[in-house]
């Protein structure tokens, strides 16, 4: 309860400046730049927040380190639901930000 009024206010406000912000790089410096900056951006605004992600379950006392398997990254069953999940990621989220720029061409704020 308590991360969700940030979260939504996040989400409203970058998706008040978010779509304005692009469509202006994208016209001044073309996708190819925009696209590599808006990556840089991201991972520099995520990537000092790991350091706060806590762990759902503490680690076990005395536990010693297992070898770290990734056999699964290649099952097929993996590899599907991973295509489902990117596909429904893209069908959800870049229409939910990219929309409050689409009303304000008609609007008249004055």
């Amino acid at each position: 309860m308590a991360a969700d009024s940030p979260t939504t206010a996040g989400t409203g406000l970058a998706g008040a400046i978010f779509p304005v912000t692009v469509e202006a790089a994208l016209g001044r410096f073309g996708f190819r730049t925009t696209l590599r900056a808006l990556s840089v951006g991201l991972f520099l605004l995520t990537f000092p927040l790991l350091k706060f992600v806590k762990p759902r379950i503490p680690p076990a006392v005395g536990a010693g380190r297992r070898r770290f398997d990734l056999s699964f990254l290649w099952s097929p069953v993996f590899l599907l639901f991973q295509l489902a999940g990117i596909m429904q990621g893209l069908g959800y989220f870049i229409p939910i930000v990219g929309q409050p720029a689409k009303p304000l061409p008609n609007v008249r704020l004055i």
